[in-house]
């Protein structure tokens, strides 16, 4: 029988540097970033969220597999899991944001604020942006997107590929 019931696990995630710098937003290296509890055999980042590392054959299975099993609608599926995964991400960033910088998420600077949220992005190998604000009175902000972990895996497909990208965003 398998018991579905919530179990906590207390397990140290602060870095060394975190310990000694609680406050500190400078944290650019690997190492500073994440903590690799080998024995537990866990990945937590600065923010004490868990993450998984995946080669791009783990990227290309992913889309191609979907691809194959419903075709066309795959760039939807990945699109649903972005949109998803952003909404999530906004509930947790804010938690974060919050503990991190001591004011709520409505009280920043807009770019300061998508910056820092999408900075452990980068740190995590998912790519650079810009951030283009310029029709922000019309409602519309775009993102350019650079060196994207799944572009760069796939290369010239020529179609769009970053549908996960893009629900994440829009989710967020």
């Amino acid at each position: 029988m398998v018991s579905t019931a919530n179990k906590e696990i207390s397990v140290p995630t602060d870095s060394l540097l975190k310990q000694k710098y609680p406050k500190s937003h400078a944290h650019y290296r690997v190492q500073d970033f994440f903590v690799f509890d080998h024995q537990m055999g866990t990945i937590n980042d600065w923010n004490e969220s868990r993450n998984i590392f995946t080669s791009e054959d783990f990227i290309i299975g992913l889309v191609e597999g979907l691809e194959e099993e419903v075709g066309p609608a795959s760039s939807v599926i990945m699109y649903t899991i972005g949109c998803q995964w952003g909404v999530q991400d906004s509930e947790f960033f804010q938690k974060w944001f919050s503990a991190e910088f001591g004011q709520n998420i409505r009280q920043s600077n807009l770019m300061f604020l998508l910056e820092t949220w999408w900075w452990p992005f980068t740190a995590q190998g998912w790519g650079r942006w810009q951030v283009d604000m310029s029709d922000r009175k019309q409602g519309c902000i775009f993102i350019n997107l650079f060196d994207s972990a799944v572009a760069r895996t796939l290369g010239d497909v020529g179609k769009p590929v970053c549908h996960l990208y893009a629900g994440l965003f829009a989710g967020f």
